[in-house]
C-alpha cells in the first residue's frame, strides 16, 4: 500500500518573536532557523512517520533550479519516504516566512515558486490513498484526483481556501474525503452559502473540520457528525500541527482504519507537534504518541 502526496514544498524561515507584528510595526526576533516546509512536504513527512510495515510514502512536488534544491533534497533524505522533487528550469523554489509568537501562535507568508508548476501528468499508476493540498494549483489537485485511487482514498485539505465557489463544489466532488480547520470551514460555507454538513451529503463526501485545542468534528457523507477530542498541552509552535493532522489521517486510512479511528490518532500526532518548534522538526514519530496518550 502507497500513501502519494502530490503537493508543495517550500524552504521555511522560521523567527519567534515575542508578539506578531501589526501593520506598520518592526519587531525584534529571538532565534531564527531555516528548514524544509510546505504543506505537501510536511504531510509526506508526518505520513512517513506514522507509517508502520509496509506501508510506502511518496511526495511529488517541483522545485526550481537554484541552490535551494540541493537542501531540500538533502532535508528529506532523512525520511523514509521517495521523493519526487520535478526541477523547473528559471524559476525560484518555494519560500515561507513564518513568524511565531511566546503563544505558539503564528503568522505565515509564502511565496509559491515552482509549487505553482506542479502537474497531476506526474502521477503515475495507482497512487493507493492520494493525498493534495492547496499550496500548489488546484486545478491540477482536482485532475490529480481524477487517477482514481484502487486500493485507497483521494483526500484534500483545502487550505488556503480556494477563492472560487467552482473550485470548492469541485474539489467536494472529486475527492473521498475533505480536510479543513474551523476557520476554513468558516470560508468555504461563505463562498458555498451553504454548510459544510450540507456540501458533505450532497456531494457524498467525509469532512473532517479541525478545531485546535478541541479536536476535530468528524462529518459523515450522510451529514452526521462526531466529535473527537485533543489532548490537554501547553503549545510552543502550531506551525505544522495540520499538516501532521493529514499525513497522519492517510497513513492510518490506508492501514484500514475507518475515518473517526484515523482522526483520533491524527489528533493525538497534532497535539504532540504543538510541543516542538518549527514544522517537520517537530511532527512525531507513531511510537511517540502511541506511547504517552
Amino acid at each position: 500500500m502507497t500513501v502519494t502526496v502530490f503537493g508543495s514544498i517550500n524552504l521555511d524561515t522560521v523567527v519567534q518573536v515575542d508578539r506578531i507584528a501589526r501593520p506598520g510595526d518592526t519587531v525584534s526576533g529571538r532565534h531564527v532557523a531555516t528548514g524544509c516546509g510546505g504543506k505537501g512536504a510536511n504531510q509526506a513527512v508526518a505520513a512517513s512517520r506514522a507509517a508502520v510495515g509496509n506501508l510506502g510514502v511518496r511526495l511529488i512536488a517541483s522545485v526550481g533550479d537554484d541552490a535551494q534544491t540541493a537542501l531540500l533534497t538533502s532535508l528529506l533524505a532523512s525520511e523514509d519516504l521517495q521523493a519526487d522533487l520535478v526541477e523547473v528550469a528559471g524559476t525560484p523554489s518555494g519560500t515561507a516566512f513564518i513568524t511565531v509568537d511566546k503563544q505558539g501562535e503564528n503568522a505565515i507568508t509564502v511565496v509559491p515558486g515552482a509549487n505553482l508548476d506542479l502537474t497531476a501528468s506526474r502521477i503515475d499508476g495507482d497512487p493507493g490513498t492520494l493525498l493534495c493540498q492547496g499550496e500548489v494549483p488546484y486545478a491540477e489537485s482536482i485532475r490529480a484526483a481524477s487517477v482514481r485511487p484502487r486500493s485507497g482514498v483521494a483526500i484534500i485539505n483545502l487550505a488556503p481556501v480556494p477563492q472560487t465557489a467552482d473550485f470548492v463544489d469541485q474539489a467536494f466532488q472529486s475527492f473521498d474525503i475533505v480536510v479543513v480547520n474551523q476557520h476554513e470551514a468558516s470560508e468555504i460555507e461563505a463562498l458555498a452559502e451553504d454548510t459544510v454538513e450540507n456540501l458533505a451529503h450532497r456531494t457524498s463526501t467525509d469532512v473532517v473540520v479541525t478545531l485546535g485545542r478541541d479536536g476535530a468534528l468528524v462529518i459523515d457523507r450522510n451529514g452526521q457528525s462526531e466529535r473527537i477530542s485533543s489532548p490537554t498541552i501547553a503549545p510552543v509552535d502550531t506551525t505544522g500541527a495540520g499538516d501532521t493532522f493529514c499525513g497522519y489521517l492517510a497513513a492510518v486510512l490506508s492501514e484500514g482504519s475507518d475515518l473517526t479511528a484515523a482522526a483520533t490518532l491524527a489528533c493525538r500526532a497534532a497535539a504532540y507537534a504543538c510541543l516542538g518548534q518549527g514544522a517537520q522538526s517537530a511532527i512525531p514519530r507513531r511510537a511517540e504518541i502511541e506511547g504517552i496518550y
